[in-house]
């Protein structure tokens, strides 16, 4: 018997002897519609294609079943199609869990909130007159530079530049660093006024 496979990126073509034990095979699947610079709302998807011939190459009825599971995705088998020729095409979907989106989505929601509550502190703070604590400094420096490891901290974030990041992470950075730079120029002002 002999069995091929292709998933876009890999090939495979095995022949078996009768009796002969057949092993399993890794078979690499190109992810093909989709784009990670849509975290964390990405989604990619791939066909797989199977045909199982005699070694003459007459068509063996067969039947194609597949299923996954990988840590914070979600893959969904769909649209099987059974081919004239004997072979089973296989549509495999491929987007983040339930879970990991939540997580994202609560991230840049505590970024935002934290984020605004800061800079509303901050121009209450500039606009009172008083001299600005210190301590509310130190709060802007401290989100500053946490920031980037909370971003960091979502599962299965990928590298900077995608679209969690210029939703929540880009903004509340530079809303930080420039109230940061605000409280310190106004404390510096206020301080050389007395």
């Amino acid at each position: 018997m002999r069995v091929t496979a292709v998933g876009g990126a890999d090939l495979l073509d095995e022949a078996f002897d009768s009796g002969a034990l057949m092993p399993p095979e890794n078979l690499q699947l190109g992810l093909g519609v989709g784009d990670i610079g849509g975290y964390p709302f990405d989604g990619y998807r791939t066909v797989l294609q199977v045909r199982v011939l005699t070694a003459t190459g007459n068509v063996v009825p067969s039947v194609m079943f597949g299923e996954a599971s990988v840590h914070g995705y979600r893959i969904s088998m769909v649209d099987p199609v059974s081919e004239p020729n004997g072979g089973h095409d296989l549509t495999i979907e491929v987007t983040r869990a339930p879970a990991t989106l939540v997580f994202a989505l609560f991230v840049m929601f505590l970024m935002w909130a934290l984020t605004v509550l800061a800079v509303a502190l901050a121009i209450e703070e500039i606009h009172s007159g008083r001299w600005i604590d210190v301590e509310l400094i130190a709060l802007f420096g401290v989100l500053l530079f946490a920031f980037p490891a909370v971003r960091n901290s979502v599962p299965n974030a990928p590298a900077l530049g995608v679209l969690g990041d210029f939703v929540a992470y880009f903004w509340c950075e530079i809303a930080l660093g420039l109230g940061l730079v605000a409280l310190l120029a106004t404390h510096l002002r206020r301080r050389g006024a007395h």
